[in-house]
Parts: structure tokens; sequence; C-alpha cells
């Protein structure tokens, strides 16, 4: 057993430890009891009580009940940034309160700047201010102290959670087809466009499709292919439109294409719902939405990812649940790759307003192939190595690593030929059985 001592067990300090640590944990407010038990010992209080124990040093963050602005110095601590420092402990940070900084992602409760889209701008994060955006730190915090909690114990029994490296690929479907499911005329009109715009790799996919019946956006079967030579079992968001919009462009949840794919996919995988941009403008719309692809799909929907990752906390959160979503895939930047909680594995959201845990489990990804290229201007091969490596931080740390695609960025044309040709070359060489 593992005893933790704490003189306020706060609903904070509990949530982190039932997020991260050992189950066997118990957390107890009671001096004497902790000190009678014959088991190993964390001290989480102000002075150290026994000579024995791990002792953390609580900077009050974890005790407090309200939301305010943080001035935050950051230090290194084993090669890593840290920050909520304290003085006269086992190590010079308080990581509970440090992790439930960021797994709460109680910035984006502050005061701060929206990117063009209206999100969170990643611009205000403490992780890309202090340069470790990249990485999933509370992790690595984590894995650290877990060394430091053996050594000085004199115990192999593991501070941490037990958790199991798992990769999950999957595809946000804005627009299903460029040119399938739309009448003649429109598509000779379209095709006449792209003619007079010199767009043309889009006329020549426009013509394809008028001569043979291949729609560039229609790479499902490829996939299809991918995920069963790699064992894979993805996960796919369904934009499933009642309103057109300027960021609102697939086909409309009525047509009889959309239908039969969104139909197909659901027999095969996962999928969720892909709420539309102008249902988070929109109280009812996205009950709609929801409500428009069980009946398309005939099962009932509980996974869900922001279109554009546009979601506000904690208005767009507690919307999901109220209209029954149970897993939220939307925990990234839009503008920029990398680790926005701070954190590789799934982990139950904490509302800050009303200080509780819920039911609601965020899946946290760390790439978007259409972040790579419009946001970071990164080459096919540029974009390789990142998403190669971050598979291989998040595989060395037992985590969850999640990808995000799109259906109409995997065409097989010049101009996006090198991503399809990358995310093969990713799957072959970092997913082969």
């Amino acid at each position: 057993m593992i005893v933790l001592f704490t003189k306020n067990i706060s609903a904070r300090l509990a949530y982190i430890v039932q997020t991260i640590l050992n189950p066997d944990i118990t957390i107890t407010s009671d001096i004497d009891f902790y000190r009678a038990q014959e088991a190993l010992k964390i001290n989480y209080s102000a002075s150290r009580i026994l000579p024995e124990e791990l002792h953390i040093k609580p900077c009050g963050l974890l005790e407090e009940t309200d939301i305010q602005v943080k001035h935050w110095e950051c230090i290194s601590w084993n090669n890593l940034t840290a920050f909520c420092m304290v003085e006269n402990a086992d190590i010079p940070f308080d990581i509970f309160a440090a992790s439930f900084y960021l797994l709460s992602r109680y910035e984006e409760y502050l005061p701060h700047e929206k990117d063009e889209y209206g999100r969170y701008h990643h611009k205000n994060s403490l992780a890309f201010k202090h340069h470790f955006l990249d990485s999933p730190i509370i992790n690595l915090w984590w894995i650290e102290l877990d060394k430091i909690w053996k050594k000085r114990l004199q115990t192999s029994v593991s501070l941490l959670k037990s958790t199991t490296f798992k990769f999950i690929p999957t595809y946000d479907i804005d627009v299903v087809y460029q040119c399938k499911g739309k009448s003649l005329s429109y598509n000779l009109l379209s095709l006449g466009a792209s003619l007079l715009k010199l767009k043309i790799e889009d006329a020549k996919n426009k013509l394809q499709y008028l001569v043979k019946g291949k729609d560039a956006f229609d790479t499902f079967s490829w996939l299809d292919n991918e995920h069963k030579q790699h064992h894979l079992e993805p996960v796919y968001f369904l934009l499933t439109l009642l309103e057109k919009g300027v960021n609102d462009k697939n086909h409309f949840a009525s047509n009889p294409a959309l239908q039969e794919l969104y139909q197909q996919l659901s027999t095969r995988y996962a999928t969720g719902i892909h709420p539309s941009w102008q249902s988070g403008d929109t109280e009812s719309l996205m009950e709609e939405e929801i409500d428009c692809l069980q009946s398309i799909i005939n099962k009932p929907i509980s996974l869900s990812r922001f279109h554009f990752l546009r979601f506000t906390l904690p208005d767009y959160y507690i919307k999901l649940i109220k209209l029954g979503i149970k897993e939220d895939f939307s925990m990234a930047y839009g503008s920029k790759n990398g680790f926005r909680a701070s954190y590789a594995n799934p982990f139950y959201w904490y509302d800050l307003h009303n200080e509780n845990t819920t039911d609601l489990l965020i899946h946290p990804f760390s790439f978007m192939e259409a972040t790579a290229h419009f946001s970071e201007h990164k080459t096919a091969a540029q974009a390789l190595q990142q998403l190669s490596e971050q598979y291989d931080l998040v595989k060395s740390i037992h985590g969850e690593f999640i990808t995000l695609f799109h259906n109409h960025f995997l065409v097989d044309n010049a101009e996006f030929r090198p991503w399809r040709n990358m995310y093969q070359t990713f799957l072959n060489n970092k997913y082969s059985y």
C-alpha cells in the first residue's frame, strides 16, 4: 500500500492522484493514521514528517477554489522545464499543482488572445512560451519522480498508474467527395471555373471524375487497405451538415452519396460526430447534427471532435456532456502541432467552474497534417520527421498516440501525393506487423 498525506484533500488533488498515480494509493489527512501505517509514504504538506517518505511541498494552487491569473517562473529540473517552485522538499516544484494547471487547461479560463478562428491561441500557453509544447511534459515529470521515489524508498513499486502504448489513427471527414454526389451540370460548371482560374490539378481531378467516375477525394478504399495491412482500428469523425457556411462545405447530410459512405464507415470502424463550425454558435444545431448522424448510421453517437478544433472551455465541453457525448478528441491546437494539455494519455475533463471531475474522457492528440502544411509550412518530409519523433516519444512513455488526417489531403495527385506517400511511409516504418 502507498499512503499519501495532505492536510486538505481537495477535489483538485484527488483528480491528479486518480488521473496519474497508482490506484493503490490511499489519501489521508489524518497524520496519526499516516505515521502508523506500514506502507510506502508520500507527504504532500509544508513540512517533512518522517525520514522515510517522499516529501512534495504544496505551492497552494490545489487548495484554491477560484481561478486567478498566475505568473509562473520556470526552472530546469532533470533537463525538464518545471514551474510552481517550492523550497525544502525532495523536488524543487509542486508537481501535483503543475500537472493540474496544465491538465485542467487552467490558463484557457483566463483572459487571452484568440487566433483568427476565435480559438485559444497556442502563443498564450505556458508550454509555447517556455518551449515545451513539443513534449508531454506531465508524463516526463512523473517518470522522473518515479525514479526518485524508487531510489529514495528502496522499492520496486511504481508510483504511477500502469499504461500501455496505443496508436489510434483518426480522420476528419470535412468534405466527403469533390464531385461525386453532385449534378452533371454542377460538375461541368466547376470544371470550367477551375480551367479559367488555371487550377490545373483541380481541373484534372474533375475531368477524371467526368470521364472515369473516380473522385479524387475518395481515398477511403486506400485507407481501408492501410488499416487492414497494419491491423489498425481508426476513428472517423463525420461532418453532418444541416446548414452550409463559409467554414462548413461538406455535402448536405441528406445527400445519398454521403449517407452511403457514412453507413459503410460506421459498419467497419468507430465513428463520431464532427460538429460543424456553425453548431458552436447555434444552441440547438449540434444536437440536431448528432440526431441526424445517428439516424443515418443507425447507431448512437458518443465520440466527438470539433470542426477546425474550434472550442472554448468550459462552454463547449459542457454542451457535449449535455448531449450525451462521452469522449472528445479535440485537445490539440489547430495552429501548432504539439501537446496542448502536456499529456499523452486519455484523461477525464476537470470542470474548474464547478470544481469537479466530469465523465467526459479527453483523448489528446499532437499531430495534424493540415497544421504541419498550412500553419507550420513544413514539407511532407519535414512533417514525417515530426510525426515519427512524436510517435517514438509517446511510445517510450506508454502513452496514447493519435494522428489526424483528412481524406481530401491524401489524394493521389501531384500536389498532395507527397503527403499520401509520407503517411504510407510512416505506417510502414512505425506500425508494421
